[in-house]
């Protein structure tokens, strides 16, 4: 079972979505200006390579070649399939479980917590805070040479510990993981947002774990002739906060250090150790047996073969750090650079017709459209009708509605000419959103009820991109009733326009604590559009800021896709 943060969670206010969306900007213009080759041990984001996911990935595969019972995938339950299909991060092929898509959460949870990846106002003063550089095997402020190294590596050597043996807690009688033992954790999806999920004890316990000591390979100095020693810990508070003197508190943090691409051999085998770390320290605690004081004195041995202090070199800022060789590493930048990222090509998407979307709903599950949506196609019927008789009984030349335009018979637009009461249109239309990704498609009907106003009624498709991995979703299905003030312009090829739509919108896809097929309120505002008379019977519409608000799921914690779309539509008949 999953469990879901509060319902306002889910809704955004204007002023957060355009913060998100300008925060978004910044990083995307940073990773643009830097180097391509810059992939630091990030996690992954729409412009930062996921150096974590993959070193856990290998470890994974490791451990399960190592120990294939074990280690094996965990069958989904409940909407565990709902959270694999809606990460923020890549899940390759061979590692759709819900073991291996916990073990990468727990990996982030350090680095990011309950926050958007992009979130860079919040994860700034999170990934700062003085009493979480141990789970970065970094130091604190308090520790100075000649001891910071040692004390900083005691902190995180604990932590590690303490972690992986709290991770004993999720296995079964047998000392295999236990798929009923869960823990809360508060993410943000890719679509669905900020939520609660349920999620394997032991494998997001080791993530939290895992993440530690990959850091400890890329924030650490370590001896030239055994790489498995620690010869200094790096500093990342006092360098991010400009206090940094080297002699009292250490090395500062290394971008080029972090680099996960194998760009030479240092980084290559420092890369490998990592995989061999964590390899080794997951088959302890799925190791044969369900002894924790054996277990524990496993993990410890691994520590002590990876993570220990090298005293002997007594390495420090006199001596250049043991001349460290991670010194040419040293950058002139800030030191918090973007990497190339992995993978963000654009997509394209091709809209199919109503009808065959509604033959692929029945195929893959039996569908009962919900009774609002049936009385809105009803609706659209009957004004369809009611049109065309209009239409039919107004036997002028050059008024027949949409038929008429197509066989350039239409003078609606034309020179002079007023749409009155009784006019037919029908319309297409496209657009994209430039604030919660997604595009839509869809057709539609208009009636002029009189000058001023027409009613309208539209389906459309509306898909939703997620942007880490880049990926287009179906999204919702939406049908709405609008009202439209028309100002018609007798002389001007411009009229101007404003619309109101209220209708409803059916969940197309399986999201965590909203299943598909679900269905709410859609709500539709334009508050300035342009009506461009392209030829007699022709409109191009024009709405630079609709907004689209589709709430396909309102039992629990409701859910809400608010959308600022590009539109474009095209309407045809008078």
């Amino acid at each position: 079972m999953w469990s879901y943060s509060a319902a306002a969670s889910d809704y955004h206010t204007q002023l957060d979505q355009v913060k998100n969306l300008a925060l978004w900007l910044v990083a995307s213009s940073i990773a643009v200006l830097l180097p391509s080759s810059a992939n630091a041990y990030t996690i992954e984001t729409t412009v930062t390579a996921g150096c974590h996911e993959e070193v856990t990935e290998d470890i994974l595969r490791a451990t399960r070649a190592a120990l294939p019972v074990r280690a094996k995938a965990l069958p989904a339950t409940g909407e565990d399939n709902a959270a694999i299909d809606d990460t923020p991060f890549s899940v390759p092929e061979d590692l759709k479980d819900i073991a291996a898509v916990t073990l990468v959460f727990g990996v982030r949870d350090n680095d990011i917590k309950s926050f958007a990846a992009q979130a860079l106002d919040q994860l700034a003063p999170l990934n700062a805070d003085p009493a979480s550089q141990k789970q970065h095997c970094l130091r604190r402020a308090e520790h100075d040479e000649p001891t910071g190294s040692a004390e900083a590596l005691a902190e995180c050597r604990a932590y590690i510990r303490e972690t992986l043996l709290s991770a004993l807690d999720g296995l079964d009688g047998a000392g295999i993981p236990d798929p009923t033992k869960r823990d809360d954790l508060e993410v943000t999806l890719a679509i669905r947002g900020k939520v609660h999920v349920r999620l394997p004890m032991f494998y997001l316990r080791a993530g939290r774990a895992l993440h530690t000591i990959e850091d400890s390979f890329t924030h650490t100095f370590r001896n030239v002739d055994d790489a498995r020693k620690i010869t200094v810990v790096l500093n990342w508070v006092d360098y991010a906060n400009k206090t940094l003197s080297e002699s009292r508190d250490g090395p500062p943090h290394l971008t080029e250090l972090d680099r996960c691409d194998n760009p030479d051999p240092l980084r290559t085998e420092r890369r490998r150790l990592a995989v061999e770390t964590g390899t080794k320290a997951l088959s302890v605690l799925l190791g044969a047996g369900t002894d924790r004081e054996a277990k524990a004195k496993g993990i410890d041995a691994v520590l002590d073969e990876y993570l220990s202090y090298d005293a002997a070199s007594q390495c420090s800022a006199d001596n250049q750090w043991c001349n460290a060789p991670e010194l040419a590493y040293k950058s002139t930048g800030c030191g918090c650079r973007f990497g190339s990222g992995s993978g963000t090509s654009g997509s394209s998407l091709g809209f199919m017709g109503l009808a065959s979307l509604l033959c692929v709903l029945r195929r893959r599950r039996k569908w009962r459209a919900p009774r609002a949506f049936a009385a809105l196609l009803a609706m659209g019927v009957v004004l369809s009708v009611h049109a065309a008789h209009a239409a039919e009984a107004n036997t002028k030349p050059g008024t027949g509605g949409p038929i008429s335009a197509l066989e350039g018979k239409s003078n609606s637009g034309a020179p002079g000419k007023v749409d009155g009461s009784g006019a037919f249109f029908g319309r297409v239309a496209t657009g994209v959103s430039y604030d919660k990704p997604g595009f839509a498609g869809g057709v539609g009907i208009r009636y002029q009820l009189s000058r001023p106003f027409m009613l309208g009624f539209d389906t459309e498709v509306n898909p939703w991109v997620a942007l880490t991995p880049t990926r287009v979703r179906m999204g919702a299905l939406n049908s709405y009733v609008s009202i439209i003030r028309r100002f018609q312009l007798k002389t001007d090829t411009l009229n101007v326009r404003s619309q109101l739509g209220v209708g409803v919108s059916v969940l197309l896809i399986d999201l965590v604590g909203a299943p598909a097929y679900s269905y709410g309120p859609f709500f539709g505002i334009s508050f300035l559009g342009a009506e461009w008379k392209i030829s007699p019977g022709f409109y191009l519409t024009i709405d630079p800021t609709y907004i689209a608000i589709p709430v396909p799921h309102l039992t629990g914690a409701p859910f809400a896709y608010t959308q600022y779309r590009f539109q474009v539509g095209l309407e045809f008949g008078g």
